[in-house]
């Protein structure tokens, strides 16, 4: 997410991210026995991908959550740090299906895997240190997952509250592959309905990124998920349009990343527009407007809903924020 604006501070969000940093090194402390370069390498990138962004996905948590302390707001630190590890797992996979090098302006996972190999471990021919790389990108995803599902196994919280997290966690790793599946299926045809491509986007990226935190924030604390999850689906939306914009027509130093969605021939709801008509800003301005369709929904939604201030003050929040993604080019 690419934007000059801030997320309301929630409370607990230092704290999940602090987990994260505690979880990588004791990692760190268990590698050393190995004396590998490559792990020293990975271990780092990760800690950096986990480190950058928003991290907009343990404000959800939090934001649903708002309010609440003790053991509850305990269990909301374990989930928000949980899904900030998925979402890390989930970009070093995508990085390697969409070829990207770049992220966020650092080397992607498998990029610096590849330059490792070739510096560090003098591989000359560039075919095998692109396999290497992708190799050790693609199991480096897996460890990221697999430190998802430590984070919730070894917490201290309530055993029930655990297990619903975990199950919501699974589901949402499996909607979210899903996702990704069929949007790497689009490449197969000449034309994708846009009711296709909004059907992905959903599952990639809607589910995983805001319906899964704020129920993981309301398990946290005991409360209905109800009156988050049609906002969520709302925000997801909107923001998912907003990256799609973003991809296409921010520059490098904006989006971090070397080539835009269009140059890399992927089928997004701008991109989809663009090639049935040479009116680069007329699709954009489709996008958009179908954007602030879904953050006018979400906002009427969150005023209306039951559910903390706090809550609906930080929903409230990320709107604005994809709001102004929106904005710059639409």
């Amino acid at each position: 997410m690419t934007s000059t604006k801030d997320l309301i501070s929630m409370p607990g969000v230092e704290d999940s991210l602090a987990l994260i940093g505690s979880l990588v090194d004791d990692a760190d402390a268990g590698i050393k026995q190995y004396q590998s370069p490559i792990l020293d390498n990975i271990h780092y990138a990760l800690r950096i991908l986990g480190g950058g962004g928003k991290h907009l996905r343990a404000h959800l948590v939090h934001i649903a959550a708002a309010g609440a302390d003790g053991p509850a707001r305990d269990a909301a630190v374990v989930f928000g740090a949980a899904v900030e590890m998925l979402h890390s797992a989930f970009l070093v996979h995508d990085d390697i299906i969409d070829g990207d090098d770049l992220r966020r302006g650092h080397g992607t996972i498998h990029a610096l895997a590849r330059k490792c190999f070739m510096e560090r471990y003098s591989v000359t021919d560039p075919g095998a240190a692109e396999h290497m790389g992708a190799g050790i990108g693609i199991v480096s995803g897996d460890l990221a997952l697999s430190w998802v599902y430590e984070l919730l196994a070894t917490a201290e919280i309530d055993p029930q509250v655990k297990a619903k997290a975990i199950a919501v966690v699974a589901q949402t790793s499996a909607v979210t592959i899903y996702g990704e599946m069929l949007d790497i299926e689009h490449a197969a045809y000449a034309h994708t309905d846009l009711d296709r491509i909004r059907l992905s986007n959903h599952l990639k990226t809607s589910d995983y990124s805001f319906v899964a935190p704020l129920r993981l924030g309301c398990i946290a604390s005991g409360r209905d998920p109800e009156p988050f999850i049609e906002i969520a689906n709302e925000l997801g939306r909107a923001y998912q349009a907003a990256d799609d914009l973003l991809g296409t027509l921010g520059d490098s130093a904006t989006t971090g990343k070397k080539e835009s969605d269009l140059e890399r021939g992927r089928t997004t709801l701008l991109t989809s527009r663009m090639n049935e008509s040479p009116k680069s800003m007329t699709a954009a301005d489709e996008v958009g407007a179908e954007a602030r369709a879904h953050l006018d929904r979400a906002r009427e939604l969150t005023t209306a809903a039951t559910i903390h201030e706090l809550s609906r003050d930080g929903l409230l929040s990320i709107a604005d924020l994809i709001e102004e993604m929106v904005d710059r080019f639409a």
